[in-house]
């Protein structure tokens, strides 16, 4: 399985974004680290992720898919974020 960093920028991030979001949920192994910032571990390319989660923005939203190949680090996270990167991006 793949690990994969996804990030956008919401134009109109006061609209319903309720489809993304279950878009990206619907990966199964998910962290919603930061704003706009989830972490994925998926069987799917990053083509796949940007295909799939494009269909769920606006033509003015930006995205970028990263598979994430080696360390990861960061500071200031919720606790529950650091969990999930500990068990499921180091495993």
């Amino acid at each position: 399985m793949a690990k994969f960093l996804v990030a956008y920028r919401l134009f109109a991030p006061d609209r319903n974004h309720d489809g993304l979001i279950g878009h990206l949920t619907s990966y199964g192994t998910y962290s919603h680290s930061l704003d706009g910032v989830w972490l994925l571990v998926t069987g799917r390319s990053a083509a796949e992720i940007r295909d799939g989660v494009l269909r769920h923005l606006d033509a003015r939203d930006a995205l970028l898919v990263v598979e994430l190949t080696g360390a990861v680090t960061g500071h200031g996270l919720r606790a529950a974020t650091t969990e999930w990167i500990r068990k499921s991006l180091h495993a």
